[in-house]
């Protein structure tokens, strides 16, 4: 393949992935994107480090950057100013990236061919790769979300660095420098590429063989350094080498780890038959009994098993070679957030963005190999993968239209699980965006009905309660519900914030004050709570506290125009 067929191929592969998924580019943001990308002060905030980098125990809330994923945040904070808040830099950004990694994917899909059957491929080979990734549905939903720029970015930057280390038997030391370089931006948009060296070893064993990993072992010294270095700063500046933002929501480990085992499986089973996708997915431990995991994790523990023992074998021909280093990429991709390392969610569909690469390298090399038995063959495995990408095409397409209304979103959730809370919260909280407050309170009322002590459910359910234009208007009812929500979650700074506002707003002055503290020392970066302690203390003839209340906002959200105002009103008494 030469350089000019190369570079028309990685355009080729680039416009079409804009094509497709530029539809989405104006959908709103959903589910994660509010609180870590629309609502998020920090965003909003002139360039300083310290926005990126700072203690995690600074994090109250979830209205921040995160700390440990600062390369994928110090992205967002770029979209964010180039777009004045607009969704479109977000998603053209993940496009694009997403396009990349299409192309690099196909571009691994070459040389493991080309090395394993030793002659160089067709261009058909890493199109079929960079074509199947770049349309595969289970992973479309990455990319139409912006919060999944953290999957995209830090496995477009590890596939680059991987693809740096095997272009050639031995790399010369720009090019190792550079891989390291890469492999650290990496891990600066998301922790689970800690994976990167694991998955080095795992290609020379199934492309070259045990001699290969010996002959290479200089090349994981720096990566395996990086990781342990990683990790240990990770220890010591976070707390902890898991999940750090679940906290209370995180599962057992070893109840998490058994239903693993069938869920990994299940993200197999979507990428070969894409039906049941949803942003939420929410496995029941009932759908899973005992004999199903243990099934499931031996079965995988098997796969492993042949998958490194054809590394080793004499006899293993290519075929075999080419599908153990499918599986190994995809298992390996998926063991930091699929294994004992719990995290809150058992199962969602981003974290295979990376792992799903390996079956697609594996199915675009191993269609060159049977193609080349007959013309028949190739002629039928063509239109086989004609029919896969344009298949692909148009589910993704359609994943678009579902991503881009909310209510259509969470309903889709919904029906794949009737009883899923946090589709029915999302949900809720679309009704009140929009003003449907009957809606609004009907769904929270069917949390509520299965389980009484949601505390969450009843201060969404206040807030609803709490609203001039809903019929049930009601703001005796509303504290009621806010009482019995902040007695069952304590915590939750975003009650006490509405609390204070119903309070405020019925003459009890000093009591929205206290909520209003408690709402700024939960959450000491969430603006709102401050401006409302300048409201309080404005209207109580405080003028100094006001003007310091107001000064805070501006220090959290600097031209924040209400609180402009309040400080020009003050001025000028």
């Amino acid at each position: 393949m030469t350089k000019r067929t190369a570079a028309l191929g990685t355009l080729a592969v680039i416009a079409a992935g804009l094509l497709l998924y530029a539809p989405s580019w104006k959908n709103p943001f959903v589910f994660d994107d509010v609180a870590k990308i629309e609502s998020n002060p920090d965003l909003k905030l002139p360039w300083n480090l310290h926005l990126f980098f700072y203690p995690y125990a600074e994090n109250a809330g979830e209205f921040r950057n995160d700390p440990s994923r600062p390369l994928t945040f110090m992205v967002y904070w770029l979209c964010w100013h180039a777009g004045s808040g607009s969704v479109v830099p977000f998603r053209v950004v993940n496009s694009l990236l997403h396009a990349l990694a299409a192309v690099l994917v196909g571009w691994l899909a070459a040389v493991a061919a080309g090395r394993l059957f030793l002659k160089e491929p067709p261009l058909a080979v890493p199109a079929a790769a960079a074509f199947l990734y770049l349309t595969s549905p289970l992973i479309a939903g990455t990319v139409v979300y912006a919060y999944g720029l953290n999957d995209i970015l830090s496995s477009a930057l590890l596939l680059a660095s991987l693809a740096l280390l095997v272009r050639r038997p031995q790399p010369g030391p720009g090019t190792q420098a550079a891989a390291v370089g890469l492999f650290l931006l990496a891990l600066g948009a998301k922790q689970s590429a800690i994976v990167l060296p694991a998955l080095l070893v795992a290609w020379d064993l199934l492309v070259g063989g045990p001699g290969e990993v010996k002959r290479r072992f200089r090349l994981y010294v720096p990566l395996i350094l990086v990781a342990g270095a990683y990790l240990a700063a990770r220890a010591l500046v976070f707390g902890g080498l898991g999940d750090l933002e679940g906290g209370r929501s995180v599962r057992g480990a070893g109840f998490y780890a058994g239903m693993e085992g069938p869920v990994i499986l299940s993200y197999l089973r979507l990428l070969l038959v894409p039906v049941g996708l949803t942003i939420d997915h929410l496995p029941d431990a009932a759908a899973y009994p005992t004999w199903l995991r243990l099934a499931a994790w031996a079965l995988i523990a098997a796969l492993t098993a042949m998958a490194v023992k054809s590394g080793f074998g004499k006899r293993s021909g290519p075929a075999r070679r080419l599908a153990g280093l499918a599986w190994l990429v995809f298992i390996i991709s998926l063991l930091p957030t699929s294994s004992i390392l719990p995290t809150v969610d058992l199962m969602v569909e981003r974290r295979a963005y990376l792992a799903v690469a390996g079956p697609i390298i594996g199915a675009a090399g191993l269609a060159w190999a049977l193609a080349g038995r007959s013309k028949a063959w190739r002629s039928a495995l063509s239109g086989v993968l004609l029919i896969a990408v344009a298949a692909q095409s148009a589910m993704t397409w359609h994943r678009h239209a579902i991503y881009r209304s909310p209510e259509a979103l969470w309903k889709e959730s919904l029906r794949l699980n009737p009883m899923s809370r946090r589709a029915l919260v999302n949900l809720s909280t679309y009704y009140s965006q929009v003003g449907r407050w009957d809606d609004a309170a009907r769904t929270l009322e069917e949390i509520l009905a299965a389980n009484p002590e949601d505390g969450p459910a009843w201060t969404k359910l206040a807030v609803v309660l709490a609203q001039p234009d809903y019929a049930g208007h009601d703001d005796l009812k509303a504290l009621e519900a806010l009482r019995r929500g902040l007695d069952l979650d304590p915590t939750n700074f975003l009650g006490f914030f509405n609390q204070g506002v119903i309070l405020l707003r019925t003459g009890r002055t000093a009591e929205a004050e206290a909520s209003f503290l408690r709402a700024a020392a939960l959450s000491p970066n969430y603006v709102p709570a401050h401006f409302m302690l300048g409201e309080v203390a404005l209207q109580t003839g405080r003028i100094d506290e006001a003007r310091a209340h107001y000064r805070d906002v501006l220090r959290l959200n600097p031209g924040d125009p209400a609180a402009t105002d309040r400080l020009r009103e003050i001025g000028e008494r």
